[in-house]
């Protein structure tokens, strides 16, 4: 795995736990869009323009390539923590997902978290990325 997509599954990793919010924030900033205000007072706009903004509501949030993404990204790795084994798990938890990280993982081993040595938890979380990368479709960048 190249070094770009790994580094691209982690911060996608670092960032899992805020998804559902960032879900939520984009799903409302399309609810809501910011409309500048009308300074040309006296102007030849019409006054009484047919508000569609619902039918553009229901357009923009299915086709919005962001919120896909989003989601995508937040259904993938959801999957695929769920379909790791509980060692991998533990590494990605504590090395990527905790908010705030409490071991590296030389410091999982030496406490005894995982009983494997660096080499095998090293394939152990590579394996675990390069089945999100795939997941994901960027395992080719």
């Amino acid at each position: 795995m190249k070094e770009h997509t790994k580094q691209l599954v982690i911060e996608i990793l670092r960032d899992f736990q805020d998804i559902p919010q960032h879900i939520k924030d984009r799903e409302e900033e399309l609810r809501h869009p910011v409309v500048p205000r009308d300074e040309n007072v006296g102007g030849g706009r019409a006054q009484y323009k047919q508000n569609d903004a619902i039918d553009r509501l229901i357009i923009t949030i299915d086709e919005d390539e962001r919120l896909h993404k989003l989601k995508e990204e937040y259904e993938v790795v959801d999957y695929c923590y769920r379909h790791a084994d509980g060692y991998t798990q533990k590494i990605i938890y504590e090395l990527y997902i905790k908010r705030y990280p409490s071991y590296t993982m030389q410091g999982l081993i030496e406490n005894g978290i995982i009983p494997y040595s660096q080499k095998t938890a090293y394939k152990m979380r590579n394996k675990f990325l390069k089945e999100v990368a795939k997941r994901l479709g960027i395992d080719s960048l």
